[in-house]
């Protein structure tokens, strides 16, 4: 029976059998070959190019870190040293804005300071004054500017800086329904959860949290 299969046939199997292993076994870039490719694209001649490589490279984000760091450092080509940097600062940018509006979102709420203040989180904006005679919330904002492992550094803007408002340098630090506060208006961030001549220190404990 062998014998008498058309040659067609078999040279038919052979192609099917061959594209279908090729379809099932797609080539595939990983991701460190990925990025490694788009940082060189950094470099391309075409601007175009430059700027796609960029926006892909901004895209993948955290993934694409070490690399960019690596590049920014080092790299022989001054344009894919100067993007790389660009691309860290907008990235390490986002991930530290996610990382502190998390923390905040933890604070959101209402606490209660040792001479019986109110202090009123809601998002990024905060009260603080008498239990009774404070707003839920106003128009003072607070920026984390760094999430340290001992304390959190924090500008606690009063108003608006710009237009005679005031700015408060702090540090906090969160133990369970305990917010530890040092704050100044001084003009540097507290090193110690004390007061002293420039600093005042509150442990807020929480009320209830905001709904």
């Amino acid at each position: 029976m062998e014998r008498n299969m058309c040659p067609h046939f078999i040279v038919a199997v052979v192609v099917v059998a061959g594209a279908s292993l090729l379809y099932a076994q797609p080539a595939q870039e990983t991701m460190t070959a990925r990025v490694a490719r788009l940082i060189r694209q950094l470099g391309h001649d075409d601007f175009a190019k430059r700027e796609a490589a960029s926006k892909e490279l901004d895209a993948i984000g955290e993934p694409a870190l070490d690399a960019l760091r690596k590049a920014s450092a080092s790299d022989g080509d001054a344009e894919i040293r100067r993007r790389a940097e660009r691309i860290v600062e907008s990235v390490t940018g986002r991930i530290r804005a996610a990382a502190a509006k998390k923390e905040l979102a933890r604070w959101e709420g209402e606490w209660v300071g040792n001479g019986q203040q109110t202090l009123i989180f809601k998002g990024d904006r905060w009260a603080w004054g008498e239990p009774g005679k404070i707003d839920e919330v106003n128009g003072n904002r607070i920026v984390i500017v760094d999430l340290g492992e001992k304390a959190i550094l924090a500008d606690l803007l009063v108003g608006d800086p710009a237009k005679d408002g005031k700015v408060c340098k702090a540090i906090f630090r969160r133990d369970g329904d305990t917010l530890h506060y040092c704050g100044t208006y001084a003009g540097f961030y507290p090193t110690e959860f004390r007061t002293d001549a420039n600093t005042f220190y509150v442990a807020w404990k929480r009320v209830k949290p905001m709904r």
